[in-house]
């Protein structure tokens, strides 16, 4: 309740007639003064002080001074009432009115004598005459002045401060009431407007009673609806009866974790009228209402979030499958280790049932698995299809070779294309599959065919990956067939340089045409080289598009998102020019001797072909002193480095080196530049190592070595820049080292 005024408790104007009529009666004054000393009740003032002593400025001022002695004295009185004689002679008294401890008015009387100390007429005579007061008129006014004993101004203040006292009380508790009156007026309007607010909330709320059973006692209409019952059914409901799968056999292990934490929240199932089971999140609070232990909360209907998060799972799998086969695509040498990866990696990777790469024989027109993989321990081998417009050819596989386009069944057990293959699907556990079309030079020539162990598992989102997946592959056959090529040619070549060599009458001319396998050589590594640097930025150009396509479905393709996405390929574009740049200069034959960095010949080495160490894990450290400047062919200086760590690069992955490394130190010796390359990779033999800088001596297989690298290394080091190359074996691995 606010702070009180006396006003508010009693009829300020009933006391004003009652104290009216009581100076009619006894001649006694009054008055009634709220706590910021405003009047509000004044019956019977004297003549003497209104017309005599409250004009003339000085005995004005006594009054004052008569007023401030009581207001000061007052709140530290113990007496009955605070008497006090002011100078002017007559009495004034004054007694607190407190209601409920608080001091709300002052009572007061005054303006009489005291019939033991009755007035002096020669001392107001005398006054009259010192203030210029006409001494007759005051003198009639002196004889007016009331006369009382003491018992009686206490019997009359008694009277007064017990009148006003029980006024007060009794306006004080009507104040009270009314106030919680209103209170309670209130507070059933606000439990009106929560209720409401409750039964009208699409809020799911709920109230369950543990000691009945754990029945629910109290559910609104949001969750009336949510289950497809009244509340009069949903009132005999007990836990069980919605929630299958909630523990009842722990429930007193839940209700004690209520008490301890007030608040739980967790995820389960509830059965609706129909039947259906949907996922709930319910968040479960710990209630006492009257006395009684409850449960109350609420619960939300998470079948979206789930569908989103089953969605978000998918899709990370899908991105999982593009990474494990881009990390395959660099790695595998050959067709047949790529296609048993990318099975093994849809499977491992992407959550799915089973995968497998057929390739179709034109002639026969069947689809010949060539990899498979899948959870289950069966054979997938066995599969017949064909690309013909027959039942063995009218499912995902045939389809999607037959039309060059991904093709997808959402239902094996209902879709009649996927018939053919019903008792098989079912025997794995597949119940939905896509197929996408592989193709070699912008041909198909099969498909990669996975199968989920859930119907509609593919949509929209997925589609797309796989249609990226596709493309990747496609791209890494195209790659396999021109490195295969390449070594055809390579290998055509080097006949041809044989028979050329054994023609050739100086060494001249061996030499000329030796520079020329080389930098052939360098341009197939280069291939495979612009292949690792492009794919990435190829990746990232086409999920940008396949983004904006998207956006412009939906709608929502803005100047800003148009601008920012070209903005994004632009860069892509703009990287992969540069990296043109970088392999036609490294190309370039070098027609005149300059000076160049040791360092910086490092540097633009190692950005040519640094991907393909990375792919391969090999740790390539390297160590230098500044300004190491030499004269010579800065290019064909790079080539000797690059010849030197692709071997390096070689032996490391043939021989499975765990924490493979190389490292490269450059630094000065008296007036000349050594750069030393070491690895870790075991060493050379020492039976062959004083041959491998002979021409045509190698250790690989002849698709994979020329064995003119070295040789070429050693020309160019020896002849042309009038240094020194050699090698050792360390106790880890070879050192070549180079010295200009």
């Amino acid at each position: 309740m606010t702070k009180l005024a006396f006003d508010q408790l009693v009829d300020i104007e009933q006391i004003q007639h009652i104290l009216e009529t009581h100076y009619k009666i006894t001649g006694v004054l009054s008055a009634i003064l709220d706590t910021d000393e405003n009047i509000l009740v004044a019956a019977g003032w004297q003549d003497i002080c209104t017309l005599f002593h409250r004009v003339h400025p000085e005995t004005c001022e006594r009054c004052r001074e008569s007023d401030a002695y009581i207001k000061a004295h007052l709140p530290d009185f113990t007496g009955e009432y605070l008497d006090y004689k002011c100078k002017n002679g007559l009495r004034d008294v004054a007694v607190p009115i407190i209601i409920a401890g608080e001091q709300l008015a002052t009572f007061f009387t005054g303006q009489f004598f005291y019939d033991d100390d009755k007035p002096d007429v020669e001392y107001f005579r005398e006054q009259a005459r010192e203030f210029g007061f006409d001494e007759e008129s005051y003198l009639k006014a002196l004889s007016r002045v009331p006369v009382f004993t003491r018992e009686q101004i206490r019997n009359i203040m008694d009277f007064y401060r017990n009148l006003v006292q029980i006024m007060a009380e009794t306006g004080l508790r009507n104040l009270e009431l009314a106030q919680e009156v209103k209170e309670r007026k209130q507070a059933e309007k606000e439990a009106s407007f929560f209720r409401t607010l409750i039964e009208n909330t699409n809020d799911l709320i709920y109230v369950i009673d543990p000691e009945d059973g754990w029945r629910m006692v109290y559910v609104n209409q949001a969750a009336c609806s949510h289950f497809g019952m009244d509340r009069e059914q949903m009132l005999t409901k007990r836990i069980p009866d919605w929630d299958p799968v909630f523990d009842m056999g722990n429930i007193g292990v839940f209700r004690q974790q209520m008490k301890q934490n007030k608040s739980m929240r967790f995820e389960t199932l509830h059965r609706v009228a129909s039947g259906k089971l949907v996922p709930v999140e319910v968040t479960s609070n710990y209630l006492i209402h009257d006395g009684k232990e409850l449960d109350a909360g609420y619960f939300n209907n998470i079948s979206e979030r789930k569908k989103a998060e089953k969605q978000l799972l998918r899709l990370n799998r899908l991105y999982a499958i593009l990474s494990g086969v881009n990390h395959a695509v660099v790695r595998s040498a050959d067709q047949y280790s790529l296609f048993q990866e990318i099975c093994r990696v849809v499977v491992e990777h992407g959550g799915f049932r089973a995968a497998w790469i057929g390739l179709v024989d034109e002639e026969s027109g069947i689809v010949k698995p060539v990899a498979s993989n899948s959870i289950n321990d069966g054979d997938l081998g066995n599969i017949r299809i064909t690309v013909r417009e027959e039942p063995k050819g009218m499912g995902v596989t045939g389809s999607s070779i037959r039309k060059g386009k991904l093709q997808v069944i959402n239902d094996f057990l209902s879709n009649p294309r996927g018939s053919a293959w019903y008792n098989e699907a079912k025997k794995y556990g597949c119940y939905s599959g896509a197929a996408i079309p592989l193709k070699l030079n912008g041909k198909t020539i099969g498909a990669l065919t996975m199968y989920a162990g859930e119907k509609h598992f593919f949509n929209g989102q997925i589609n797309a990956l796989l249609l990226q997946l596709a493309a990747d592959i496609s791209f890494a056959l195209d790659n396999l067939d021109r490195e295969a090529r390449r070594k055809e040619a390579e290998q055509a070549l080097q006949k041809e340089i044989v028979e050329r060599l054994q023609a050739l009458e100086t060494l001249h001319e061996k030499d000329q045409l030796l520079m020329q396998q080389s930098r052939q050589a360098a341009m197939g590594e280069m291939i495979n080289n612009i292949a690792h640097q492009w794919r990435q930025p190829l990746n990232t150009i086409a999920l940008t598009i396949q983004d904006l396509i998207a956006t412009y479905e939906q709608g929502e393709c803005s100047d800003e998102y148009v601008d920012e996405t070209v903005k994004q390929i632009m860069n892509q574009v703009l990287h992969m020019s540069q990296t043109i740049d970088d392999f036609r200069n490294f190309l370039r034959p070098d027609r005149e001797i300059k000076q160049f960095n040791l360092r910086e010949a490092v540097k633009k080495t190692l950005i040519l072909v640094g991907d393909s160490f990375k792919s391969q894990n090999i740790k390539i450290d390297i160590e230098a002193q500044e300004d190491l400047i030499v004269t010579g062919y800065q290019n064909e200086y790079c080539q000797v480095l690059l010849n030197i760590l692709n071997n390096a690069r070689d032996v490391l992955t043939e021989r499975k080196i765990v924490s493979p490394r190389i490292e490269i130190n450059l630094f000065r010796e008296g007036h000349r530049h050594v750069a030393t390359i070491s690895d870790n990779a075991g060493g050379i033999p020492d039976a062959i190592i004083d041959r491998i800088f002979d021409p045509y001596f190698t250790t690989k297989d002849t698709d994979k070595g020329t064995g003119i690298g070295l040789y070429m290394s050693k020309t160019i080091i020896e002849n042309r820049m009038n240094g020194k190359i050699s090698v050792r074996n360390t106790d880890r691995g070879v050192e070549f080292r180079i010295v200009v």
